[in-house]
């Protein structure tokens, strides 16, 4: 059953693997991963590796960079409020 509501946190985390250049259907694949509630520590590392994935043009180098730094930040967001949500729970 897919999930209706997500996060803020997931939220952002769609918007920024819509801006990624990357194939579509990979961003698509995660973004509805992600919608169906399916945001995970693996898929995390999945979005992490593919961004890893060097250029040698600077400018893409820059904005691969930047999306890590962005990615990252949202990582930590979504693991913080999602403990907080399962520590409520108990």
């Amino acid at each position: 059953m897919p999930k209706t509501n997500n996060t803020q946190d997931e939220r952002q985390l769609m918007k920024l693997i819509e801006k990624l250049h990357l194939p579509e259907d990979v961003r698509n694949g995660w973004v509805e991963r992600i919608r169906n509630g399916e945001m995970s520590e693996e898929l995390a590392e999945e979005i992490r590796g593919k961004l890893g994935d060097t250029s040698d043009d600077e400018h893409a180098e820059a904005a691969r960079t930047r999306h890590l730094v962005e990615l990252s930040m949202l990582v930590k967001r979504w693991r913080f409020s999602n403990q907080s949500r399962n520590f409520s729970r108990k």
